[in-house]
């Protein structure tokens, strides 16, 4: 199915994911599942440009998704990552380790560049 993502979606310049959740301090979600079972090898979003991440808590499938979209967009202009506002935003040594793993991923776009908003 996600292999096929850039056949389905050739054009797509933007995206928007808003992550809700009621799955509170567990990466146990159908999200995570999914991005489990999936193999990326020869999914490639070759129109992305702009990738806007709201609600951001730093779960291991919101990490996974990061890294994959960074690592298949080689038009990625601009990310920007929004962090949680409510009871669960992350605390300050989990954004720590959020920046740092993000920083750390190869990036298909040499001018990718990752914004962090409160």
């Amino acid at each position: 199915m996600c292999s096929s993502l850039d056949q389905k979606l050739p054009q797509l310049e933007k995206m928007k994911i808003s992550v809700i959740m009621d799955w509170e301090g567990s990466d146990a979600s159908p999200v995570s599942d999914f991005l489990n079972v999936q193999d990326y090898s020869d999914v490639l979003l070759n129109q992305l440009q702009e990738v806007r991440l709201e609600s951001i808590s730093g779960t291991v499938s919101e990490m996974t998704l990061i890294m994959l979209l960074l690592e298949k967009s080689p038009k990625l202009k601009r990310m920007v990552i929004q962090y949680r506002s409510d009871l669960f935003r992350p605390s300050t040594e989990k954004v720590y380790v959020i920046l740092k793993e993000v920083n750390k991923v190869w990036r298909a776009s040499p001018n990718a560049m990752v914004i962090y908003e409160n």
